[in-house]
């Protein structure tokens, strides 16, 4: 006879209320009662994705597959083995998920039907997706130096042939150069990549005109999959961040691992948005640990240190990383409280200094941030926010959310305000619930002040590590448990992953 325990009765009703909620999203997604379900109306001026629905073949069984690995990381997290070693269990299997997380977003790029290498140059080459390849191409970056000195000027030749290049930092273009040179330094690179590409059947010549190089093509492929890995791997201080949070490596592990599983990152290979997910999180967590009362002067001065240089390099790639970092930086601030204030007020000095360290390294190399800044912010505004609704997307920003850091997590997180609003009397407000607020009123702040308007699954990918961790990260002081626990985690895991799948094979999603 199996003994009733008290707690096991909410937790199945809290399982059942996901079980429900995403298998009625994934009805909706595949049936589709309203094309406002992809957003009010295609670009441009508004966005909505296109559907593009496909049949459920063997096609998906490598999706299975990783899932099922991440499923067994998520066991092993739990099992004697890494109890006994905790921090090196939490690397390893980490690393792991890193990698089966960069399978799966590839394996999920596969359901296309031109297949997953075809699909990723394809998106890479077009000036349309994102350009950044496209302007790399014509060799304006050649010259790094030369390149940062003339950046402000150079950016209003790009709107009309490179409109996302135009809106953002040198760093995406720069990134596409590198590797170009690298492809170009490295015949047998080249050659293997070209193979690659060959073998997919692409028709390269006419992606672009004239036809590309083969070091073009290289990079093409080379670029995406770095993007996505790079992705992939902010499960790392996703895990950090839950772990200076509630202090169980276990729990914190899982969290990260939980990461490349959220179906914005496993869909949008390749986005540049993926990669940022990794120093926007990091900061992050570099300034929660600079926070803990038990770190040591030098140690949580380097590590405040590191939050502002990393927040930097966030924002060499894209300018809306500020926001995001900031937004992070608040919920980490909330849960401090007032018991490390004058700890997070210099902590805070010290990131900003080593952020404008860094941007003072950038004037010295000849680039003007704020002069670009203001001239790609310009550019975003006149061609995109100015021209789409605001009360339009005051409406579909969190539907979009919701499809895209997935249907469970979003309902984790509206608990989180149920509960803020019917707490019972007596009941004291715990730090893991200051975290968990400012971090959902951060994001509320960011939809209502129209900034964002449109493709919010893809734009806000940097900061949904926070809002992962805000949705799972739990404490039970009395009990000395954090959450989630393993079994928690492969529900989790399970419905994120068929979220993905089932927008994968009804939506065109780049």
């Amino acid at each position: 006879m199996i003994a009733f325990r008290p707690a096991a009765a909410p937790r199945a009703l809290r399982a059942g209320v996901l079980v429900v909620v995403t298998a009625l999203a994934l009805l909706a997604i595949r049936y589709e009662p309203t094309p406002l379900m992809r957003g009010p109306a295609p670009y441009p001026p508004e966005w909505q994705w296109a559907l593009a629905v496909k049949p459920l073949s063997a096609r998906v069984l490598p999706a299975v597959a990783c899932l099922a690995g991440l499923v067994g990381l998520l066991l092993l997290s739990s099992g004697a083995a890494a109890r006994r070693r905790p921090r090196a269990a939490s690397g390893v299997l980490l690393a792991c998920a890193a990698l089966l997380g960069l399978g799966l977003q590839l394996s999920l790029r596969h359901l296309d039907e031109e297949g997953a290498v075809a699909a990723l140059v394809r998106r890479t080459i077009s000036g349309s997706f994102t350009s950044f390849h496209r302007v790399a191409v014509t060799g304006v970056a050649h010259d790094p130096r030369s390149f940062l000195a003339h950046h402000h000027e150079l950016l209003p030749t790009f709107r009309h042939h490179g409109l996302h290049a135009a809106t953002h930092p040198p760093g995406p273009i720069l990134f596409y150069s590198g590797l170009i040179d690298l492809c170009r330094r490295s015949k047998p690179l080249t050659d293997r990549l070209g193979a690659i590409v060959s073998d997919s059947g692409l028709d390269t010549a006419a992606l672009a005109s004239p036809p590309p190089s083969p070091e073009s093509i290289g990079a093409a492929l080379l670029g995406p999959l770095l993007l996505g890995f790079l992705g992939a791997l902010a499960c790392w201080p996703t895990a950090a961040l839950a772990r200076t949070l509630h202090g169980d490596a276990a729990a914190a592990t899982r969290t990260g691992m939980l990461w490349t599983m959220v179906p914005a990152v496993a869909l949008m290979t390749p986005e540049l948005d993926q990669a940022l997910a990794l120093p926007v999180t990091a900061s992050i967590a570099a300034l929660a640990a600079a926070l803990q009362p038990e770190a040591p002067g030098a140690a949580w001065v380097a590590r405040a240190a590191g939050a502002g240089v990393l927040a930097a390099v966030a924002e060499f790639f894209s300018y809306g990383a500020a926001v995001f970092v900031l937004i992070g930086a608040l919920a980490v601030l909330a849960f401090a409280g007032r018991r490390a204030a004058r700890r997070a007020a210099l902590a805070a000095g010290v990131a900003l200094a080593a952020a404008a360290a860094v941007l003072a390294m950038e004037r010295l190399a000849g680039h003007r941030p704020l002069s670009s800044a203001l001239t790609a912010l310009s550019i975003h505004r006149q061609q995109f926010t100015v021209r789409r609704s605001y009360l339009a997307w005051v409406a579909f920003d969190p539907l979009d959310l919701f499809w895209f850091l997935g249907p469970p997590l979003v309902v984790l997180l509206a608990g989180v305000g149920v509960r803020a609003v019917t707490r019972r009397p007596g009941r004291r407000e715990t730090d893991l619930d200051r975290f968990r607020a400012a971090a959902v009123l951060g994001i509320v702040a960011l939809m209502i002040s129209g900034i964002v308007r449109g493709e919010v699954g893809r734009l806000l990918i940097p900061i949904m590590p926070v809002l992962l961790v805000a949705a799972v990260a739990s404490k039970d002081a009395e009990a000395n448990v954090a959450g989630p626990s393993a079994r928690f985690s492969i529900l989790l895991a399970v419905l994120l992953t068929a979220t993905a799948v089932v927008i994968r094979l009804t939506w065109d999603v780049p």
